[in-house]
């Protein structure tokens, strides 16, 4: 094996290996959204946007829901540069 095989074989496994370090992966963005009710700002809430089957599905996340659904989106963030 030549030093380039052994350093692309090295690179591939680190990048394995950090992508085992992910917890959970969510594909999607999560969006802030306001809106106005009887004159007066209401919100912030969150969605979680998603394609799906050729159609962008919208969910409304719970505020108990918000870390773990954050930490999933950036987890897939991260997947996706490696």
């Amino acid at each position: 094996m030549t030093n380039l095989h052994l350093s692309v074989q090295r690179q591939k496994a680190a990048i394995l290996q950090e992508m085992e370090q992910i917890p959970h992966i969510i594909r999607g963005k999560l969006s802030s959204q306001t809106y106005e009710s009887k004159g007066r700002s209401q919100g912030p809430y969150f969605t979680l946007q998603r394609w799906d089957a050729g159609k962008n599905k919208s969910q409304r996340i719970a505020p108990q829901q918000l870390p773990a659904i954050q930490e999933g989106v950036a987890g897939f963030e991260r997947f996706q540069q490696l």
